[in-house]
């Protein structure tokens, strides 16, 4: 059962909304057109057209365009983005912080058309130290015998830069209890 979601635009003006909810930011370059005021802009009836066909979009009245200034983004209809389209303002469009698509089906708003799968990639950090048994600490040794032990199944947890000696100090580490030394 689709029940739609009723908002008051004004105390007097009930809007039916039925369309997914976005976040819509009027770009710099669009002022002067909402603005008005020079050869770019609306005139006073376009402009009045352009309020009266918005759904959620709240544009401040004829008298006060001037003073428009969007610091946050607007709240809107795929309509709101047609009609604002329409006279020549194209907004950046971006879903709605904090809102997600599961509450706004309870509250009547439809799925957004066409419906894709969510791609999730989850990182565990470190996952790989999870596996290691048993640590060995190889402090001045050489290269050759350090690769004895990664031959033997052993791998590199960390270097330890040296202070008083010639080699870096090698803590290795591996997935057996009881591993093969060299």
């Amino acid at each position: 059962m689709h029940v739609p979601l009723f908002l008051s635009k004004t105390a007097d003006r009930r809007i039916e909304v039925n369309h997914q909810v976005i976040s819509l930011r009027i770009r710099w370059e669009d002022l002067p057109i909402i603005r008005g005021g020079d050869e770019k802009g609306l005139s006073d009836e376009d402009y009045t057209a352009l309020r009266d066909n918005l759904v959620l979009v709240d544009l401040p009245p004829l008298g006060e365009r001037e003073k428009f200034y969007p610091h946050d983004d607007l709240i809107g209809t795929v309509d709101d983005l047609a009609v604002l389209t329409r006279f020549g303002i194209t907004p950046h469009v971006s879903r709605v912080r904090g809102i997600f698509q599961e509450s706004l089906r309870n509250i009547g708003v439809p799925d957004p058309e066409p419906k894709q799968q969510q791609v999730v990639n989850i990182t565990i950090p470190n996952a790989a130290l999870f596996s290691v048994q048993t640590l060995q600490v190889l402090e001045n040794d050489c290269t050759d015998y350090v690769q004895n032990w990664l031959d033997k199944g052993w791998r590199i947890v960390a270097v330890c830069p040296p202070n008083d000696c010639r080699r870096p100090t090698f803590i290795l580490g591996h997935a057996d209890r009881n591993p093969e030394k060299p």
